[in-house]
């Protein structure tokens, strides 16, 4: 069960969405419907906890859902047709695949001098 200030947020959360649908729609059910999540929370704290455990699970299981929605369209609006324009252009930033077919390894040539262990950073 949420602690007593994560059902108030909760509550509040929800109140604020209402009375905004309330000002926008202009039905005045909606002002009802506020009027009796306020007494809820204030009279009875179990039924506010109830509401603000269906909305937390509710809250949850949207983020979740829309969590991997968003990163499943940035994947492919985004880096698939990057990784098809490299590709096409011939590109290989990461020289994954060795231009001859042979070894994909890089000799460096560098000499280590302990200027270099001053920053690695």
């Amino acid at each position: 069960m949420p602690t007593r200030e994560k059902t108030y947020e909760a509550v509040l959360a929800i109140l604020l969405g209402v009375l905004l649908l309330a000002r926008i729609q202009g039905h005045a059910g909606w002002w009802w419907v506020a009027l009796g999540l306020v007494l809820a929370a204030l009279v009875a704290l179990p039924l506010a906890r109830g509401v603000a455990w269906a909305w937390l699970k509710l809250a949850d299981l949207l983020g979740a859902f829309v969590s991997r929605v968003l990163l499943s369209v940035v994947y492919l609006l985004v880096l698939t047709p990057m990784a098809l324009i490299q590709r096409l252009a011939g590109k290989n930033p990461l020289r994954t695949v060795a231009p001859d077919g042979g070894s994909s390894f890089v000799e460096r040539g560098h000499r280590f001098e302990p200027k270099d262990l001053e920053k690695p950073w």
